[in-house]
């Protein structure tokens, strides 16, 4: 789900290759997490995050092959706490079948132009039972946002981000 809030990014895949390797006796395959293409081309290899004593050998196959490949290799800072938790439920919709036309966005964006509970930003919207879920797509997008050191919750004051107004679809 964080791929989705890298702008660079124009599409991503997992499960798409396995690295097989053998080494002074010893072999195994290395899984990586995901692969990635930017906007202007570059491509990255995302590992898992490793247990220590795999994490040395697995990331010199990583090296390697992403040298020989033209690879970057980009691991993931994975959000911990109450940040994860917040993406976790805004994850939910992340969907495009949640993403607000062009008049409800702009209503959206008019009714968060001063922060607001999002419950409250909801009903006064007018826009009926899909606001929460256009609400909560806006701040998947990063179009909306909120205090990122606090739980998300229908109570939470979120705002628009100015110059910000991207949709879901345009993220590749």
């Amino acid at each position: 789900m964080l791929l989705d809030f890298d702008a660079d990014i124009a599409c991503f895949q997992s499960g798409v290759a396995e690295l097989h390797w053998q080494h002074e006796g010893r072999q195994g395959t290395v899984r990586p997490a995901f692969f990635a293409r930017t906007h202007d081309g570059r491509r990255f290899v995302i590992p898992h995050r490793l247990a220590a004593r795999a994490a040395e050998l697995e990331e010199r196959v990583l090296r390697h092959a992403a040298a020989a490949a033209g690879w970057q290799i980009r691991p993931l800072q994975v959000p911990e706490g109450v940040l994860h938790s917040s993406l976790r439920s805004m994850a939910h919709f992340r969907g495009a079948e949640f993403a607000p036309g062009t008049q409800a966005r702009q209503v959206l964006l008019d009714v968060f132009a001063v922060p607001r509970p999002l419950q409250k930003g909801a009903a006064v919207s007018g826009l009926g039972l899909p606001a929460a879920g256009h609400i909560w797509h806006l701040l998947w997008t990063g179009t909306l946002d909120f205090d990122r050191t606090l739980p998300l919750l229908p109570t939470s004051r979120i705002w628009a981000v100015p110059g910000n107004d991207h949709s879901w679809e345009d993220n590749g």
